[in-house]
């Protein structure tokens, strides 16, 4: 009974000691202010978009990320995922209502282009 004790006093002192994991703490929040209107009421969508095109070689990339959507005027804007995602992980979230739908739908109309690489 005593190392039962010990395990415990032990795993105890670690969660002091041990800092968490970024994946553990970091939280996206949804009320960020808007960079158009200034309003912090928005709402949170995983979206899968094509990236800016490399400057290197001329190949783009699509990459999942966090939408923000404001309330108030409708602007929308991105942000880096908490954790490293990338398509094939973590698919784009399902529309919730017929903003979501007509944007997906647009989206998926749109042309990815000859030099965009899926990853």
């Amino acid at each position: 009974m005593i190392f039962v004790w010990i395990a415990k006093l032990l795993r105890a002192l670690s969660r002091l000691i041990l800092l968490p994991r970024v994946a553990e703490t970091a939280k996206v929040d949804p009320n960020v202010p808007c960079p158009v209107c200034g309003a912090r009421s928005g709402e949170l969508r995983c979206v899968e978009r094509d990236l800016e095109v490399g400057a290197k070689n001329g190949v783009g990339r699509r990459a999942t990320l966090c939408q923000h959507r404001c309330k108030r005027c409708g602007a929308r804007f991105y942000e880096a995922p908490v954790a490293r995602v990338n398509p094939r992980l973590v698919q784009p979230a399902i529309p919730r209502d017929d903003v979501e739908r007509l944007e997906d739908a647009r989206e998926a109309l749109r042309p990815l282009g000859p030099n965009v690489v899926t990853s």
